[in-house]
């Protein structure tokens, strides 16, 4: 499965509800384009949680349950706690914080990865 690489959120979210791509097979091409990456975007890759979640979202969709999201993968920020993932917020100090607080996953998403990309102009790399 290959999926357009600059695919909007939309079209993905069209291309699953069309019945084109599962939820999970749009997720482990994503993931394998998280391992390829060079830029040093993704900090946390959470694999299995993002491939239950596809599973989740793909029985909603067959169910009829999904949301309008549900099954599309995205990254976020790492400045955003969630539960039982590592989270720094671009903080050298920081590399051992875990959320402790129940932090609600998105339930119509999936999410398997943590954005390292500098926000608000900051440039750089991780080391």
């Amino acid at each position: 499965m290959k999926m357009d690489t600059f695919a909007s959120v939309d079209q993905v979210a069209q291309e699953l509800a069309a019945g084109r791509y599962s939820s999970r097979e749009i997720v482990e091409d994503t993931l394998q384009r998280a391992k390829q990456d060079t830029s040093n975007a993704f900090i946390t890759v959470d694999e299995d949680a993002a491939l239950l979640a596809a599973d989740a979202a793909d029985r909603a969709r067959a169910q009829g349950s999904a949301g309008p999201l549900s099954g599309v993968p995205f990254a976020h920020k790492d400045i955003f706690c969630t539960a039982g993932t590592r989270t720094t917020a671009g903080s050298r100090t920081s590399t051992a914080n875990r959320a402790t607080s129940r932090t609600r996953r998105a339930s119509s998403s999936t999410p398997p990865s943590l954005s390292s990309r500098p926000s608000a102009g900051r440039t750089g790399r991780r080391p």
